[in-house]
């Protein structure tokens, strides 16, 4: 059983939460809610959680002010919130899960069992350390994602990403040196991220660095990246992909 807590201003909020997962998530026990950011300290020192339910913005601050003010984070967190494009960014790379309102309870669930697997790692505090430097540095551009899997996690420099490939419901990221590491997350998750950065999608499947393209050969529409790296472009990417480098 992993013991939880519920931290949001909105009674509604916690009660709706509360419910679904009495529902459907019957290996998490809600021990405490809390109403905002100086009563969710409280429960969390009384309590002393393996898991946090964390709205974002609250009357009293906001969950990142409630984390910051925390001096030892020995718990999962799963954000629950309406918040903005730069922190859904930041909680799909450090937090363990987001989930946005109205809460889908098929993702409730996934986030839940996601939890349950990674409960055993001793790795809560730096991760959500990680993802409370990518909040305080919000106004400034993200340098690193965080890749997640089974063992823990590993952050790479986003400049040294050459070539992004789907594989399923996991993501290979393809490196400067001819290296390679595996997400566990779908290349959708880092779609946020990667908008912001010299990344354009060519393919369903591929993301490129536009700054490691070598060339591209129209005869069979393929990308050459550094390290004998290669992307597919399709009819769907294609105009703007030449747009791009292409003047008018």
């Amino acid at each position: 059983m992993i013991h939880a807590i519920i931290i949001d201003d909105e009674k509604a909020g916690r009660d709706v939460l509360a419910n679904y997962i009495s529902k459907y998530c019957k290996n998490i026990k809600i021990e405490a809610m809390a109403s905002g950011v100086k009563e969710g300290e409280e429960v969390i020192s009384k309590v002393n959680p393996e898991l946090v339910f964390l709205d974002v913005e609250m009357k009293d601050g906001t969950g990142f002010d409630l984390l910051n003010q925390i001096g030892t984070i020995d718990f999962r967190i799963i954000f629950v919130t309406a918040f903005e494009k730069y922190a859904v960014q930041a909680f799909k790379f450090s937090a363990s899960d987001y989930l946005l309102k109205p809460v889908n309870i098929t993702e409730l669930i996934a986030a839940v069992e996601k939890v349950r697997g990674e409960i055993h790692l001793k790795t809560e505090a730096l991760n959500t350390r990680i993802l409370l430097d990518i909040i305080n540095q919000k106004e400034k551009e993200i340098e690193t994602v965080v890749l997640t899997d089974i063992k823990g996690f590993k952050i790479l420099s986003i400049s040294d990403i050459i070539l992004i490939e789907a594989d399923g419901n996991y993501t290979n990221f393809y490196l400067l040196g001819c290296k390679t590491a595996i997400s566990s997350k779908n290349l959708g998750t880092y779609n946020y991220l990667l908008e912001s950065h010299s990344f354009i999608q060519t393919h369903k499947s591929y993301y490129v660095n536009t700054n490691h393209i070598k060339e591209f050969i129209s005869a069979d529409l393929t990308i050459l990246l550094s390290c004998d790296n290669k992307a597919p472009l399709s009819d769907t990417y294609h105009k703007a992909f030449m747009q791009k480098f292409l003047k008018k």
